[in-house]
Order: structure tokens, then C-alpha cells, then sequence
């Protein structure tokens, strides 16, 4: 009887690296995209808000106690506008009539 052979373990060569042009490559190095034209490119980071709040609203932090935050949020719910736009119109009203 004969020994049963032990498969033999043959490692695939690599693949060739992929050709790429040089004015591509410096391009990609600089950060330019060669194939879309500086519009096109889509920006990087958080969209701005559709409303463009963002670029013209101070960014504050509240604290309020949770039976207020939520009539807060049902409120903003039922006139269908942001909370932000709640607070700001309160804050605003209550400016104004404390005369201040």
C-alpha cells in the first residue's frame, strides 16, 4: 500500500500592478480631480441647513427641566416649525415685554 499524496501548497503569483497615467497620478497627489471641473466637486463636511441658519443664527446651549423640554418639542410639533424658531420667538416676546 502506498501513501495517499499530501496535496501540494503552490502560492498564485501576484497581479500586476495597474498602469496608471503619470499626469493622473501628480494630479491626484495635488488633490485636483482632473476629470470634474471645480463646481462639480461635491464640499466635504455637514451640509448647511436648507433654511441657511447656520450661517447667520449663534449656536447656544439650554438646559431645561424635562416636563419643559418636552411641552417644548409637542409645541414645535404642533405649529410645525423648529424648536429653534419656538425658543428664539419666546425669548424674543419675552424681550419685549420686559422692556428690556
Amino acid at each position: 500500500m502506498s501513501k495517499p499524496k499530501k496535496p501540494s501548497l503552490v502560492m498564485p503569483k501576484p497581479k500586476p500592478a495597474p498602469v496608471v497615467e503619470v499626469a493622473r497620478a501628480d494630479a491626484f497627489v495635488a488633490g485636483e480631480d482632473s476629470k470634474r471641473p471645480e463646481a462639480e466637486k461635491p464640499k466635504r463636511g455637514r451640509p448647511p441647513k436648507a433654511n441657511g441658519k447656520a450661517a447667520t443664527w449663534e449656536k447656544l446651549t439650554l438646559y431645561l427641566p424635562p416636563d419643559v423640554a418636552t411641552a417644548l418639542r409637542h409645541r414645535a410639533v404642533d405649529e410645525r416649525c423648529d424648536l429653534s424658531d419656538l425658543v428664539a420667538n419666546a425669548v424674543a416676546a419675552f424681550l419685549d415685554t420686559s422692556g428690556t
